[in-house]
């Protein structure tokens, strides 16, 4: 973390979350070093502040991860562009398609 908050000249403070933030440490121990994650960055559009995606940067290209959250055993059915149906211990539920975050960013 301090390597990934420093440069030359300046110091940044970051956020003690990231310290514990266990999607962020299951990432690192599974990219390689050759790769370079851009993790929740803020970036600013008109005077404007939003979260993006998380983006890794390859070698052979750029990603852009999108983590649903869910529990163990659910199963994700896309069906529409803007919906996809989960099924979770035999009930399903709507929820809405991770491809409309990853257009927009």
């Amino acid at each position: 973390m301090k390597w990934a908050s420093t440069t030359l000249r300046e110091k940044s403070f970051i956020d003690r979350g990231f310290y514990h933030d266990e999607n962020l440490m299951r990432l690192l121990q599974r990219i390689p070093d050759t790769y370079f994650l851009v993790y929740k960055p803020i970036v600013e559009l008109r005077k404007a502040s939003m979260e993006a995606e998380t983006i890794l940067i390859g070698p052979f290209g750029i990603e852009i991860i999108y983590e649903l959250n869910l529990l163990r055993g659910t199963k994700i059915y896309p069906m529409h562009e803007k919906s996809w149906y989960k099924e979770q211990e035999g009930a399903y539920s709507k929820i809405l398609s991770p491809m409309i975050a990853l257009k927009q960013s």
